[in-house]
């Protein structure tokens, strides 16, 4: 059995689903180089208090033209980045606990 540092079973075991909100504007940049349309023209209506903010993206409630409701997951800028830099990490974490161990 591998133990970790009570600081980082700390870390990881907070929540991960309370994170400050990304304010509106920039909500609508990231949706507008998504679907390559202002979200306006895209969404009849979308909820601009997002649903659920976390440190990887964020929703909301939306309506399409079509009037279907349905809420729209938006990624944060440069978290894919991010995630693959930590897995990679992982990744390598593992590789060297495999090497020690057996």
């Amino acid at each position: 059995m591998i133990c970790c540092p009570p600081e980082v079973i700390a870390e990881v075991a907070g929540p991960q689903d309370s994170a400050a909100a990304v304010p509106r504007a920039e909500i609508e940049a990231i949706l507008a180089g998504e679907y390559g349309a202002p979200a306006g023209e895209v969404f009849a209506w979308s909820d601009p208090a997002p649903l659920a903010a976390t440190s990887i993206a964020q929703v909301h409630r939306a309506r399409l033209p079509s009037s279907e409701e349905g809420v729209v997951k938006v990624q944060r800028r440069g978290i894919r980045a991010l995630v693959e830099r930590d897995l990679g990490i992982l990744l390598k974490l593992a590789h060297t606990l495999e090497a020690r161990v057996g």
